[in-house]
This record gives structure tokens, sequence and C-alpha cells, in this order.
């Protein structure tokens, strides 16, 4: 029993350690490797925040904070759904997002999607947009 729990501290260690800002440096200069195991896990700030613009499959587009995701799910809260990235719809759904409800959206349906962040000082956002 000792051992499983030295085990999946030492696991909860590592994960933290290899994704922590300044690893990811030292790792990318000395030996030009990203230790991040993910795009999420690369480029996610948990402690600022991170926003996501999703373009979607069927042409619209989905803005909202990003609260969790994975290879099969994105997770929205403070959402907003327009037919364009910047236009009137985006502008005057964005004005008035949803924050009665969080938002699931399968990764399937999605073409791509770029990140923003809240604080664009924070740690990981100075070394996302170095």
């Amino acid at each position: 029993m000792f051992i499983v729990i030295v085990g999946i501290l030492c696991a909860a260690i590592f994960f933290k350690a290899k994704n922590s800002v300044k690893v990811r440096e030292w790792f990318g200069l000395k030996l030009g490797y990203e230790t991040g195991d993910n795009v999420w896990s690369r480029h996610i700030d948990f402690k600022e925040g991170t926003y996501l613009m999703l373009h979607m499959n069927d042409g619209t587009f989905i803005y909202g904070k990003l609260e969790n995701a994975d290879d099969d799910y994105v997770v929205l809260t403070e959402h907003a759904i327009g037919k364009d990235r910047m236009g009137d719809s985006m502008t005057a759904a964005a004005s008035n997002p949803n924050r009665d409800t969080a938002l699931c959206i399968p990764m399937s349906s999605v073409k791509r999607f770029e990140f923003m962040y809240c604080n664009t000082e924070s740690k990981i956002a100075s070394y996302v947009l170095r």
C-alpha cells in the first residue's frame, strides 16, 4: 500500500514538474525538446485564464473561456456563438455571453481554434507568445 501511495505522489510531482514553465524553458533551450504532453498542457493558462475562438466545421464560431479539454471534448463557459469571427453576429453574441451553462463541444466538430490569454504577461502567455 505504501509503495502505491509513493508511486502516485511521484507521478503527480513528475507531471507538475515537466509541465512547469521553467522546466519547459530549460528543456527547450538546452535540448530543443518540448516537455508539455499535448497542445492543451502546452498552451492553457489555468491560473490566469485562457479564452478560445473555435472555428467549427459547419462555419459557425464559438468564443468562450476554456475550462477543460482533452482529445475528445472541449468545455467552455462564458460562451457565445456567432456566424462570423469578428463581425456583427459575434459582437452581439459576445456582448451578452451565456454564463449559466458550460458548453461541451466534441473535438470532431472543430476545424481549428485560437488561444487568447486573459493576461498576456502571465508565465504561460509570455512563454507561448515569445
